[in-house]
C-alpha cells in the first residue's frame, strides 16, 4: 500500500520533533525516487519550464546544445542547393513570360 506523501509532509510540517527537516527529506526522496541527472530527467528532449504567466524558459541538456551548436553545419553550396530545391518551379510560356 502506497502512502500519499502529501499527507505525510503536512503530518511532519505540523509536527513540534527536532528531527522535522530530516524527516521531511525523507519522504520527499522516497516519494520522487532516486535523484536524476538533469541529462535522465531531460531524456535527451528540450522541456518548456513556466515561470510565470507570460515567462517560458527552455531546458536543453549542454550535450545537446554542444551537438546541435557545436557540429558540422552545411557548407554554402549545400545551402543554396536546398534553398534551389525549396523554390517553387515557374513555367514560362511561349513568348518568354513567366506565369
Amino acid at each position: 500500500m502506497e502512502i500519499d506523501w502529501k499527507l505525510l509532509v503536512k503530518e511532519i510540517k505540523t509536527s513540534p520533533a527536532a528531527d522535522r527537516d530530516v524527516r521531511l527529506v525523507d519522504v520527499f526522496h522516497e516519494a520522487a525516487g532516486r535523484p536524476l541527472t538533469l541529462r535522465e530527467a531531460l531524456a535527451g528532449r528540450p522541456r518548456l519550464v513556466t515561470i510565470e504567466a507570460d515567462a517560458i524558459v527552455c531546458i536543453l541538456a549542454l550535450p545537446d546544445l554542444i551537438e546541435i551548436v557545436g557540429g558540422k553545419g552545411p557548407t554554402i553550396g549545400e545551402m543554396m542547393d536546398n534553398m534551389a530545391a525549396r523554390r517553387p518551379v515557374r513555367k514560362t510560356d511561349t513568348t518568354g513570360r513567366t506565369e
